[in-house]
């Protein structure tokens, strides 16, 4: 399995050349799993650790042998995939005050600074203003500083393992390096404290896209990291034929807002979150539930049994209003209301980034 697929790489080199959506679509979902697996693999190391019986230790490491070397070879896809991605300015896009200027009131496209974006989300024509990392929210001026200040983070968090990630193949582009020990140029910009440049020539999807990659390095989870926007141009550009996108957009159906809730939940309880006593007890009535969010169940609802889950999952009707899984917030256990459509969606990222600078 080590042993690449000539017929992969020359069927990704034609869609890179010609298609460069798919490309992107193909490179982001194998990301996705990379990150997928490394997650299964920590589950099964965290299993070996508990573990008392000889024979499942050693199923399970043969399990743990199998994921490393199914992540050699996805890593080495990937990195191939890189090499041949055709490098380009052309979706670069000028963030100089004298572009912003040009646009006409472009005041008038200034958005809600206080709800946060994933990574996954498209961002052409979009621009930043900051982001949340490690429950610390950082001010950015544009695109290129956020990638500077994440870098410098994550230097700081491990300088020998950010050393080793910027001279691997997968962080170098057909042309130019993304990461030098020399200033090769005037896209280069020297991280804080370091003898690192950052080439910084990128759209800002492309951005989001090196940072997702980055973060996937250091096991990072992409979703712990928030982002939030200070304008949307979007309308400005509607005419374009050609609109660059992620294959994961934002928030846009049912089914996404209600896995953004359980992701947001999800890393809140991991981080060991603490709720103040009163917003706790608010989430547990539906009269605060309904005017936060639009939803007339309530947001929580305590579990002290787990075995009747499932019979709490339902309302009096027999109608399923929350999900299975279990959210554990200041010594207790709650489930979440799962009744989450596009209308609320706004409303829990507002929610959610008032939460996060309490």
């Amino acid at each position: 399995m080590d042993t690449l697929n000539e017929n992969l790489l020359s069927l990704y080199q034609f869609i890179s050349e010609n298609y460069k959506t798919n490309a992107n679509d193909i490179f982001y979902s194998i990301e996705f799993l990379i990150e997928s697996i490394r997650d299964s693999k920590n589950s099964i190391l965290k299993s070996v650790q508990n573990e008392d019986d000889f024979d499942k230790i050693s199923e399970l490491t043969e399990y743990g042998k199998l994921i490393m070397k199914i992540e050699r070879a996805l890593n080495s896809y990937l990195d191939s995939f890189a090499a041949m991605s055709p490098e380009s300015d052309e979706d670069v896009e000028d963030e100089s005050p004298e572009n912003e200027k040009a646009i006409p009131n472009y005041r008038d496209y200034e958005v809600d600074s206080e709800i946060p974006h994933l990574l996954t989300e498209s961002f052409t024509h979009k621009k930043i203003c900051g982001f949340f990392l490690n429950n610390v929210r950082y001010n950015v001026s544009d695109w290129k500083s956020s990638l500077l200040k994440i870098c410098e983070l994550l230097y700081e968090k491990d300088s020998v393992l950010f050393n080793s990630v910027i001279v691997s193949d997968r962080f170098k582009g057909s042309k130019i390096e993304y990461f030098s020990h020399v200033n090769k140029g005037k896209y280069y910009r020297r991280l804080k404290n370091t003898d690192i440049y950052v080439w910084t020539c990128h759209s800002a999807n492309a951005i989001c896209s090196l940072i997702r990659r980055l973060l996937l390095e250091y096991g990072i989870p992409s979703n712990s990291l928030y982002l939030y926007l200070r304008a949307d141009y979007t309308s400005l550009h509607t005419d374009e034929k050609k609109t660059e996108h992620i294959p994961i957009q934002d928030t846009n159906d049912d089914m996404k807002i209600g896995k953004f809730v359980k992701t947001s939940m999800r890393n809140l309880s991991a981080s060991g979150y603490v709720f103040d006593n009163q917003m706790l007890n608010l989430l547990l009535t539906d009269e605060y539930t309904k005017q936060t969010f639009g939803i007339g169940t309530s947001f929580f609802k305590e579990i002290r049994n787990e075995k009747q889950i499932r019979k709490l999952t339902k309302d009096a009707k027999g109608y399923n209003r929350y999900w299975c899984e279990v959210f554990e917030f200041n010594g207790r256990k709650f489930i979440v209301v799962s009744q989450w459509t596009t209308h609320n969606a706004d409303r829990f990222k507002s929610w959610l980034a008032k939460l996060s600078q309490i």
